[in-house]
């Protein structure tokens, strides 16, 4: 930025201000502009600037989606593990319903065979009462 020390002196000096006051005051206000003209950003700067915050925000979008990903899969691990267990358990219980099957028909079996053989075991007492009334008789 381009600043005219004589211009401003020659203000200061038609507000009365004298001549050597004013030219020191133009001095010191044109270092000052100088020093603080390097310190502002210029369009070329806020250029860079920009680029480097759409740089940081991809940056920040493939960290945020790597780490979406790493979860992602970590959560599809759980899942397909989670999923072997149930499937083990789902056969290990199969495998017990069967048992329980074969056990009930083992003793609907031999609750069948039991009443069967009292049965014949009435039987054979009505027989044997039979023989012996028969012997009383006798």
């Amino acid at each position: 930025m381009a600043f005219d020390t004589l211009k401003f002196s020659k203000r200061l000096q038609e507000a009365e201000i004298p001549a050597v006051q004013a030219d020191a005051e133009a001095s010191s206000f044109a270092e000052a502009l100088a020093g603080a003209g390097q310190q502002l950003a210029d369009k070329s700067d806020i250029a860079l600037l920009r680029s480097d915050i759409e740089r940081f925000k991809d940056e920040i979008r493939r960290e945020a989606e790597n780490l979406i990903l790493e979860h992602l899969k970590k959560i599809q691990a759980e899942l397909a593990a989670s999923r072997e267990r149930d499937a083990e358990i789902m056969s290990r219980l199969a495998g017990i319903e069967s048992g329980l099957a074969r056990i009930a028909r083992d003793e609907s079996a031999t609750y069948g065979e039991l009443i069967q053989d009292r049965h014949a075991i009435d039987k054979l007492r009505e027989r044997i009462e039979r023989i012996e009334r028969r012997l009383e008789l006798i």
